[in-house]
């Protein structure tokens, strides 16, 4: 059986720009994808007509590893990004891929890694998980929250329905806007109310400027700072519905008395993010640390090349965001902050790329 010099578990940004990496440096490499195509991740979580943007961190100067995988600067939806992602790379000659087959685990024999799919085993030196953070975080509420949408699919199914968008980041804001714009041009009289947890809503410069604009254009728009989800229940309807506290007020040290909403849950999109497969490193036998303050309860430990406890193993993108430890040669962990970005994605699997084809070469000791 052929040994890979690396396996690439998924193809979304970090996969892709792993494989391009390894292919310019002579490395035989195979990339497992569970969906049917490239991008298949972000294709299915993101938002129909979300528009992409080549967005780099704030205080970084480096421009993307992987040219082919920057978003254009003229705004592009996600769906044109993935054609020009995937004209780019026929006419690099394509990637070794193989779809519809999901990772299951490894175990090493000697030094060589053995990847079991749920089809098939294939042997590897390197290992690279770029499995991206797609776990749905929890809602957090009392009752059933299970049928509230995660993403939007399908806008026109929301025309002529009032819609509640949890969720103060990007992906809120761009489905707020799509589904605004949508009602707009439909001259429908329903509205958009975006809810968030908290006061502030945090997007980035590209997406704060879209929202603008659709609310100049007349979006029917309502915020809701300070929202919180609190109840799921069905009404004497028979109708599933989520309840949301708007405000609260003390009456005095015992009595409180609050203002809510309650939405059909199927008029509710929830766009809290999703959490780090945590639980999926652990089972592979990674090292973990508990997390003390921040949004997740253990974070996977890796060392300055992104490499995880166990040797050859490495893992980036979204399955390390939005922190993850960094245990220095000294023996010194230190938290790190890590933006899910396709910026991030792309150059932790350059990255990652370029340290073992120098491994592979010999010109540094492996670690």
């Amino acid at each position: 059986m052929a040994v890979y010099d690396i396996i690439i578990v998924g193809a979304g940004p970090g996969g892709i720009a792993a494989a391009v990496k390894a292919k310019e440096a002579g490395l035989n490499c195979l990339i497992i994808e569970k969906g049917e195509d490239i991008l298949s991740g972000i294709l299915s979580s993101y938002p129909t007509g979300k528009k992409v943007y080549p967005t780099i961190p704030k205080g970084i100067s480096e421009d993307y590893s992987v040219s082919l995988l920057k978003p254009p600067e003229k705004k592009v939806t996600i769906e044109e990004f993935y054609r020009s992602v995937k004209e780019a790379l026929k006419n690099l000659g394509g990637l070794n891929i193989i779809t519809g087959e999901e990772f299951k685990s490894f175990h090493k024999e000697g030094e060589i890694l053995v990847v079991q799919t749920n089809k098939a085993e294939s042997r590897c030196r390197n290992l690279i998980l770029a499995i991206g953070s797609n776990i749905p975080r929890k809602l957090k509420i009392y009752g059933d929250a299970r049928p509230i949408a995660r993403t939007l699919h399908d806008p026109n199914k929301y025309l002529n329905h009032n819609v509640l968008v949890i969720g103060g980041g990007n992906t809120g804001a761009d489905v707020v806007i799509t589904l605004s714009k949508l009602k707009r041009e439909k001259e429908d009289q329903t509205k958009v109310y975006w809810a968030n947890r908290g006061e502030k809503f945090k997007i980035v410069r590209e997406v704060a400027r879209d929202l603008g604009e659709e609310i100049l254009l007349g979006g029917d728009i309502e915020i809701l700072k300070d929202a919180k989800p609190v109840i799921g229940e069905v009404d004497e309807s028979g109708i599933r519905r989520l309840t949301i506290r708007t405000e609260e007020y003390s009456l005095d040290d015992e009595i409180k008395r609050y203002r809510s909403m309650s939405f059909p849950m199927k008029n509710v999109i929830a766009c809290i993010g999703f959490v780090g497969p945590a639980q999926i490193f652990e089972q592979l036998g990674m090292e973990l640390m508990t997390h003390e303050t921040g949004m997740k309860s253990e974070l996977i430990i890796l060392d300055e090349n992104l490499q995880t406890s166990i040797k050859g193993v490495y893992a980036i993108g979204g399955a390390i965001s939005p922190s993850y430890i960094k245990r220095s040669t000294d023996g010194k962990s230190n938290e790190v902050h890590h933006l899910n970005l396709i910026y991030t994605a792309v150059n932790d699997g350059a990255r990652v790329v370029d340290h073992i084809a120098s491994k592979l070469k010999g010109s540094i000791t492996p670690s």
